[in-house]
């Protein structure tokens, strides 16, 4: 296993990863119905990992929105308070 400048880490101790060779001498070896859990069960990992990134996206966009209008707001009050002051300071 390479480093790839930090990009990867370190394999846990114990852990053994499998060639291509071997992860294909493996996938061969299943039943088909055992090829279809598996495939599912990545699959589900796949989709749990991607409604994650979504929902992210959407708390955030939600939040942004928020900061928006609470902003607005403020600048609408800033823009009353100005015109109060500079109606106060025109010449009759």
């Amino acid at each position: 296993m390479t480093d790839l400048a930090g990009a990867t880490q370190r394999p846990q101790e114990g852990a053994t990863y499998a060639s291509p060779g071997e992860f294909a001498a493996r996938w061969n070896s299943m039943t088909p119905e055992r090829r279809q859990a598996w495939f599912d069960n990545w699959a589900h990992n796949a989709r749990t990992a991607y409604d994650c990134f979504v929902q992210m996206h959407t708390d955030e966009i939600h939040h942004l929105r928020e900061r928006n209008a609470y902003l607005e707001a403020r600048e609408s009050v800033y823009n009353d308070i100005l015109a109060r002051i500079t109606a106060t300071k025109e010449p009759a």
